[in-house]
Protein backbone atom coordinates (compact mmCIF):
# COMPACT_ATOMS: atom_id res chain seq x y z
CA UNK A 1 0.00 0.00 0.00
CA UNK A 2 1.40 3.41 -0.86
CA UNK A 3 2.02 5.93 2.34
CA UNK A 4 0.43 8.96 2.32
CA UNK A 5 1.98 12.13 3.13
CA UNK A 6 0.14 13.74 6.67
CA UNK A 7 -1.65 16.07 6.99
CA UNK A 8 -1.77 19.15 9.22
CA UNK A 9 -5.19 19.87 10.59
CA UNK A 10 -6.04 23.65 11.70
CA UNK A 11 -5.15 24.21 15.23
CA UNK A 12 -9.42 24.48 16.40
CA UNK A 13 -12.68 22.92 15.75
CA UNK A 14 -15.70 24.14 16.93
CA UNK A 15 -18.12 22.05 18.62
CA UNK A 16 -21.44 22.71 18.55
CA UNK A 17 -23.11 22.83 22.30
CA UNK A 18 -26.48 22.81 21.64
CA UNK A 19 -29.28 21.88 23.57
CA UNK A 20 -32.75 21.41 25.64
CA UNK A 21 -32.62 19.88 28.81
CA UNK A 22 -35.05 17.19 29.04
CA UNK A 23 -36.76 18.61 31.86
CA UNK A 24 -37.99 21.66 30.25
CA UNK A 25 -35.37 23.85 30.68
CA UNK A 26 -32.83 25.05 28.27
CA UNK A 27 -30.88 27.80 26.77
CA UNK A 28 -31.11 29.05 23.32
CA UNK A 29 -28.10 29.32 21.28
CA UNK A 30 -29.37 30.49 17.60
CA UNK A 31 -30.75 34.13 19.19
CA UNK A 32 -30.08 35.93 21.88
CA UNK A 33 -32.81 36.56 24.50
CA UNK A 34 -33.51 39.96 25.87
CA UNK A 35 -35.13 38.91 28.88
CA UNK A 36 -38.52 41.19 29.79
CA UNK A 37 -41.35 41.02 31.71
CA UNK A 38 -44.08 40.58 29.35
CA UNK A 39 -47.02 42.48 30.38
CA UNK A 40 -51.18 42.24 29.34
CA UNK A 41 -48.74 43.51 26.05
CA UNK A 42 -15.83 7.00 28.57
CA UNK A 43 -14.16 6.94 25.56
CA UNK A 44 -13.14 3.56 23.91
CA UNK A 45 -9.32 2.74 23.18
CA UNK A 46 -8.93 1.84 19.20
CA UNK A 47 -9.28 -1.44 17.60
CA UNK A 48 -6.55 -4.04 17.47
CA UNK A 49 -7.01 -3.54 13.81
CA UNK A 50 -6.90 -0.04 13.93
CA UNK A 51 -4.11 -0.07 15.68
CA UNK A 52 -2.10 -2.42 13.53
CA UNK A 53 -3.20 0.35 10.29
CA UNK A 54 0.31 1.64 8.93
CA UNK A 55 -1.22 4.86 8.48
CA UNK A 56 -2.13 5.32 12.11
CA UNK A 57 0.52 6.91 14.36
CA UNK A 58 1.48 6.01 17.65
CA UNK A 59 0.90 9.40 19.21
CA UNK A 60 -0.18 13.13 18.57
CA UNK A 61 1.19 16.17 17.58
CA UNK A 62 0.36 18.34 20.23
CA UNK A 63 -1.52 19.19 23.25
CA UNK A 64 -3.94 20.77 21.21
CA UNK A 65 -4.15 18.15 18.78
CA UNK A 66 -4.75 15.39 22.07
CA UNK A 67 -7.84 17.78 23.03
CA UNK A 68 -9.23 17.98 20.24
CA UNK A 69 -8.92 14.09 19.75
CA UNK A 70 -10.61 12.99 22.93
CA UNK A 71 -14.24 14.27 22.09
CA UNK A 72 -14.68 11.48 19.59
CA UNK A 73 -11.44 9.28 20.51
CA UNK A 74 -13.33 5.87 20.63
CA UNK A 75 -16.58 6.63 19.10
CA UNK A 76 -18.55 6.01 16.02
CA UNK A 77 -19.35 8.70 13.87
CA UNK A 78 -22.52 9.50 12.30
CA UNK A 79 -21.92 11.57 8.95
CA UNK A 80 -24.39 14.24 7.55
CA UNK A 81 -25.96 17.49 7.14
CA UNK A 82 -28.45 16.32 10.06
CA UNK A 83 -30.90 19.67 9.69
CA UNK A 84 -34.21 18.37 10.04
CA UNK A 85 -32.93 15.37 12.27
CA UNK A 86 -35.62 12.72 10.71
CA UNK A 87 -35.91 9.10 10.84
CA UNK A 88 -33.26 9.00 8.20
CA UNK A 89 -30.67 10.29 10.26
CA UNK A 90 -32.00 8.87 13.16
CA UNK A 91 -31.04 5.54 11.09
CA UNK A 92 -27.56 6.23 10.55
CA UNK A 93 -27.16 7.18 15.05
CA UNK A 94 -29.14 3.69 15.46
CA UNK A 95 -26.24 1.66 13.12
CA UNK A 96 -23.71 3.73 14.89
CA UNK A 97 -24.56 2.76 18.24
CA UNK A 98 -24.86 -0.90 17.19
CA UNK A 99 -21.06 -0.23 16.83
CA UNK A 100 -19.84 1.74 19.35
CA UNK A 101 -20.32 5.76 21.14
CA UNK A 102 -22.72 7.08 18.62
CA UNK A 103 -22.05 10.75 17.61
CA UNK A 104 -23.78 12.43 15.19
CA UNK A 105 -21.34 14.43 13.24
CA UNK A 106 -21.92 17.09 11.02
CA UNK A 107 -20.46 21.28 9.78
CA UNK A 108 -21.24 24.16 10.08
CA UNK A 109 -21.14 27.55 8.05
CA UNK A 110 -21.91 25.76 5.04
CA UNK A 111 -25.09 27.85 3.97
CA UNK A 112 -22.82 31.13 4.26
CA UNK A 113 -19.80 29.65 2.41
CA UNK A 114 -21.93 27.75 -0.38
CA UNK A 115 -24.45 31.17 -0.77
CA UNK A 116 -27.69 28.89 0.32
CA UNK A 117 -30.90 31.02 1.00
CA UNK A 118 -31.02 31.91 4.69
CA UNK A 119 -33.71 29.99 6.42
CA UNK A 120 -34.81 29.21 9.59
CA UNK A 121 -34.13 25.69 10.64
CA UNK A 122 -36.98 22.39 10.93
CA UNK A 123 -34.72 21.56 14.23
CA UNK A 124 -34.48 24.80 17.12
CA UNK A 125 -30.91 24.53 17.97
CA UNK A 126 -32.12 24.61 21.37
CA UNK A 127 -34.45 21.41 21.01
CA UNK A 128 -31.94 19.21 19.56
CA UNK A 129 -30.49 17.40 22.70
CA UNK A 130 -34.13 16.73 23.54
CA UNK A 131 -34.38 15.13 20.23
CA UNK A 132 -30.56 12.68 20.88
CA UNK A 133 -32.95 11.90 24.15
CA UNK A 134 -35.74 10.68 22.18
CA UNK A 135 -33.71 8.98 19.94
CA UNK A 136 -32.05 6.59 22.97
CA UNK A 137 -35.26 4.61 22.49
CA UNK A 138 -34.03 2.93 19.18
CA UNK A 139 -29.58 3.33 20.14
CA UNK A 140 -29.85 0.94 22.33
CA UNK A 141 -30.27 3.55 25.40
CA UNK A 142 -27.46 5.22 24.43
CA UNK A 143 -28.04 9.36 23.59
CA UNK A 144 -26.03 10.20 20.50
CA UNK A 145 -23.49 13.41 20.84
CA UNK A 146 -23.46 16.03 18.69
CA UNK A 147 -20.10 17.45 17.06
CA UNK A 148 -19.52 19.76 14.19
CA UNK A 149 -16.25 20.77 12.08
CA UNK A 150 -16.69 23.93 10.84
CA UNK A 151 -16.98 23.60 6.71
CA UNK A 152 -14.59 26.29 6.05
CA UNK A 153 -11.52 24.86 7.44
CA UNK A 154 -12.51 20.96 6.12
CA UNK A 155 -13.85 22.33 2.80
CA UNK A 156 -10.90 21.40 0.61
CA UNK A 157 -9.55 18.37 2.03
CA UNK A 158 -9.81 15.30 -0.72
CA UNK A 159 -11.78 11.83 0.51
CA UNK A 160 -8.59 10.67 1.58
CA UNK A 161 -7.77 13.76 3.71
CA UNK A 162 -11.33 13.38 5.15
CA UNK A 163 -10.72 10.03 5.91
CA UNK A 164 -7.27 10.59 7.52
CA UNK A 165 -8.35 13.32 9.55
CA UNK A 166 -11.27 11.20 11.04
CA UNK A 167 -8.76 7.99 11.83
CA UNK A 168 -5.40 10.19 12.98
CA UNK A 169 -7.12 13.15 14.77
CA UNK A 170 -9.92 12.61 15.71
CA UNK A 171 -9.67 9.03 16.71
CA UNK A 172 -12.85 8.02 16.01
CA UNK A 173 -13.09 4.20 15.86
CA UNK A 174 -15.64 3.63 13.17
CA UNK A 175 -18.19 5.39 10.38
CA UNK A 176 -21.49 5.17 9.04
CA UNK A 177 -23.01 6.99 6.60
CA UNK A 178 -25.83 6.72 3.74
CA UNK A 179 -25.64 5.28 0.57
CA UNK A 180 -26.32 8.85 -0.57
CA UNK A 181 -23.17 10.96 0.87
CA UNK A 182 -20.52 12.36 -0.75
CA UNK A 183 -17.91 13.45 0.78
CA UNK A 184 -14.23 15.53 -0.29
CA UNK A 185 -13.87 18.35 -1.49
CA UNK A 186 -16.39 19.20 -4.41
CA UNK A 187 -17.95 16.39 -3.53
CA UNK A 188 -15.47 13.69 -5.24
CA UNK A 189 -15.71 10.36 -2.47
CA UNK A 190 -18.78 8.69 -2.21
CA UNK A 191 -19.94 5.78 -0.42
CA UNK A 192 -18.13 3.36 -1.67
CA UNK A 193 -14.48 5.48 -1.60
CA UNK A 194 -15.52 5.83 2.14
CA UNK A 195 -16.00 2.07 2.41
CA UNK A 196 -12.75 1.49 0.75
CA UNK A 197 -10.49 4.89 2.97
CA UNK A 198 -11.90 3.38 6.28
CA UNK A 199 -10.76 0.27 5.88
CA UNK A 200 -6.75 1.61 4.54
CA UNK A 201 -6.96 3.39 7.62
CA UNK A 202 -8.55 1.10 9.92
CA UNK A 203 -11.40 2.08 10.86
CA UNK A 204 -14.56 0.63 11.19
CA UNK A 205 -17.36 1.51 8.24
CA UNK A 206 -21.17 0.49 7.83
CA UNK A 207 -23.01 2.20 4.61
CA UNK A 208 -26.94 2.18 5.19
CA UNK A 209 -29.09 1.74 2.89
CA UNK A 210 -31.80 5.44 2.08
CA UNK A 211 -34.97 5.41 4.25
CA UNK A 212 -37.51 5.63 1.55
CA UNK A 213 -40.51 8.21 2.36
CA UNK A 214 -43.58 5.47 2.31
CA UNK A 215 -45.93 8.22 3.81
CA UNK A 216 -46.13 10.08 0.49
CA UNK A 217 -49.61 9.12 -0.83
CA UNK A 218 -48.52 9.97 -4.49
CA UNK A 219 -44.84 9.20 -4.67
CA UNK A 220 -42.31 11.49 -6.75
CA UNK A 221 -38.89 13.47 -6.91
CA UNK A 222 -38.65 16.85 -4.57
CA UNK A 223 -38.20 19.38 -7.55
CA UNK A 224 -34.90 21.28 -7.62
CA UNK A 225 -33.68 17.88 -5.57
CA UNK A 226 -31.11 16.24 -8.25
CA UNK A 227 -30.37 13.49 -5.76
CA UNK A 228 -34.21 12.86 -4.57
CA UNK A 229 -34.92 9.31 -5.19
CA UNK A 230 -37.87 9.22 -2.84
CA UNK A 231 -35.85 8.52 0.38
CA UNK A 232 -37.16 11.07 3.59
CA UNK A 233 -35.27 14.10 3.30
CA UNK A 234 -34.92 17.62 5.18
CA UNK A 235 -36.74 18.94 1.98
CA UNK A 236 -39.34 17.22 2.15
CA UNK A 237 -40.26 17.72 5.66
CA UNK A 238 -39.71 21.70 4.72
CA UNK A 239 -42.54 21.02 2.42
CA UNK A 240 -44.65 19.33 4.49
CA UNK A 241 -44.56 22.08 7.17
CA UNK A 242 -45.29 24.59 4.40
CA UNK A 243 -47.97 22.87 3.46
CA UNK A 244 -49.01 22.47 7.05
CA UNK A 245 -49.14 18.61 6.98
CA UNK A 246 -48.62 18.01 9.93
CA UNK A 247 -49.40 14.67 10.00
CA UNK A 248 -46.79 14.24 7.46
CA UNK A 249 -44.37 15.80 9.13
CA UNK A 250 -44.93 13.69 12.53
CA UNK A 251 -44.41 10.76 10.06
CA UNK A 252 -40.99 12.52 8.37
CA UNK A 253 -39.98 12.95 11.66
CA UNK A 254 -40.28 10.11 13.80
CA UNK A 255 -41.93 12.70 16.43
CA UNK A 256 -43.88 15.59 16.30
CA UNK A 257 -42.59 19.16 15.58
CA UNK A 258 -42.00 21.91 18.34
CA UNK A 259 -41.81 25.39 17.16
CA UNK A 260 -40.27 27.94 19.72
CA UNK A 261 -40.42 31.32 20.03
CA UNK A 262 -39.26 34.01 22.17
CA UNK A 263 -41.53 35.76 24.55
CA UNK A 264 -39.51 39.44 23.83
CA UNK A 265 -42.55 40.72 21.98
CA UNK A 266 -45.25 38.41 22.99
CA UNK A 267 -48.27 40.08 24.44
CA UNK A 268 -51.39 38.85 26.47
CA UNK A 269 -54.85 40.20 25.59
CA UNK A 270 -58.39 39.20 27.29
CA UNK A 271 -61.34 38.82 24.72
CA UNK A 272 -64.85 39.20 26.26
CA UNK A 273 -67.36 37.22 23.97
CA UNK A 274 -70.64 39.62 23.39
CA UNK A 275 -72.97 36.42 22.85
CA UNK A 276 -73.90 36.35 26.65
CA UNK A 277 -77.09 38.74 28.00
CA UNK A 278 -74.82 39.99 31.38
CA UNK A 279 -72.02 41.03 31.40
CA UNK A 280 -70.96 38.73 34.20
CA UNK A 281 -71.53 36.15 32.17
CA UNK A 282 -70.05 36.58 29.44
CA UNK A 283 -66.97 34.34 28.22
CA UNK A 284 -63.73 35.76 28.95
CA UNK A 285 -60.95 34.05 26.78
CA UNK A 286 -56.92 34.35 27.18
CA UNK A 287 -55.39 35.09 23.82
CA UNK A 288 -51.48 35.25 23.47
CA UNK A 289 -49.71 36.94 20.06
CA UNK A 290 -46.12 36.07 19.47
CA UNK A 291 -44.70 37.63 16.28
CA UNK A 292 -43.34 34.55 13.76
CA UNK A 293 -40.43 36.94 13.80
CA UNK A 294 -39.36 36.03 17.42
CA UNK A 295 -39.53 32.48 15.78
CA UNK A 296 -36.44 29.92 16.45
CA UNK A 297 -37.47 27.30 13.51
CA UNK A 298 -39.73 26.65 10.89
CA UNK A 299 -43.20 27.32 11.32
CA UNK A 300 -45.95 25.74 9.36
CA UNK A 301 -48.57 26.94 7.43
CA UNK A 302 -50.90 29.48 8.14
CA UNK A 303 -54.10 27.88 9.69
CA UNK A 304 -55.94 26.73 13.10
CA UNK A 305 -54.01 23.40 15.33
CA UNK A 306 -54.45 21.59 17.84
CA UNK A 307 -50.84 22.18 19.90
CA UNK A 308 -49.63 21.39 23.45
CA UNK A 309 -47.64 24.12 24.60
CA UNK A 310 -44.99 24.68 27.41
CA UNK A 311 -42.92 28.11 28.32
CA UNK A 312 -39.68 26.88 29.00
CA UNK A 313 -37.88 28.94 31.17
CA UNK A 314 -39.24 28.86 34.36
CA UNK A 315 -38.36 29.18 37.99
CA UNK A 316 -38.59 26.02 39.85
CA UNK A 317 -41.50 27.16 41.26
CA UNK A 318 -43.39 26.15 37.95
CA UNK A 319 -41.81 22.86 37.68
CA UNK A 320 -42.39 19.35 38.79
CA UNK A 321 -39.73 16.82 39.17
CA UNK A 322 -39.25 13.45 38.63
CA UNK A 323 -37.84 10.33 40.90
CA UNK A 324 -34.41 11.05 39.89
CA UNK A 325 -34.45 14.64 39.94
CA UNK A 326 -35.08 15.60 36.81
CA UNK A 327 -37.56 18.43 35.82
CA UNK A 328 -40.73 17.78 33.86
CA UNK A 329 -42.54 20.15 31.46
CA UNK A 330 -45.75 21.69 32.51
CA UNK A 331 -47.65 21.66 29.24
CA UNK A 332 -51.03 22.97 28.75
CA UNK A 333 -53.65 21.69 25.55
CA UNK A 334 -54.82 24.55 23.65
CA UNK A 335 -55.93 26.10 19.87
CA UNK A 336 -52.89 27.90 18.19
CA UNK A 337 -53.55 30.15 15.00
CA UNK A 338 -50.85 30.73 12.41
CA UNK A 339 -51.58 33.95 10.89
CA UNK A 340 -49.29 35.97 8.04
CA UNK A 341 -47.62 37.27 10.67
CA UNK A 342 -48.04 36.07 14.11
CA UNK A 343 -48.87 32.64 16.12
CA UNK A 344 -52.44 33.38 18.48
CA UNK A 345 -52.57 31.02 21.27
CA UNK A 346 -56.18 30.57 22.59
CA UNK A 347 -57.09 30.00 25.76
CA UNK A 348 -54.06 29.40 27.56
CA UNK A 349 -54.83 28.70 31.40
CA UNK A 350 -51.87 29.87 32.29
CA UNK A 351 -51.04 30.14 36.37
CA UNK A 352 -50.50 34.57 37.34
CA UNK A 353 -46.77 34.25 38.05
CA UNK A 354 -46.09 32.69 34.46
CA UNK A 355 -47.76 35.69 32.51
CA UNK A 356 -44.73 38.37 33.91
CA UNK A 357 -41.79 35.12 33.19
CA UNK A 358 -39.48 35.85 30.52
CA UNK A 359 -38.18 33.09 28.59
CA UNK A 360 -39.75 31.35 25.45
CA UNK A 361 -42.71 29.24 24.28
CA UNK A 362 -42.91 25.75 22.67
CA UNK A 363 -45.47 24.64 20.86
CA UNK A 364 -46.16 20.96 19.84
CA UNK A 365 -47.86 20.28 16.64
CA UNK A 366 -50.08 17.55 17.30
Amino acid sequence: MQSTARWNAPSSHHILLTGILATGTAAISSKRLKLRVVTSQAPASPSSQAMDSPHRPQAMDSPQRRQESGKLAGSVVALGKFDALHIGHRSLAEQASRMGPPVVLSFTGMGEILGWDKRLPVVAPCDRARVMLLWSAQCSGLTPDEFSLEFGKVRHLSPQQFVEKLAVELRVKGVVAGENYRFGYKAAGDSSELKKLCKEWGLDVFVVEAVMDKFDQAPSSVQGDARDRGQVSSTRVRKALADGNMKRVTNLLGRNHRLFMTLDNATRIQIESEEQDHEEQREKRVLYKVPLSDSCNQYPAQGSYRCKVAFQGLGQQQQTWNGNGGALERSWECDVEITEDEARIWDLETPESLERRQGFVSIEFR
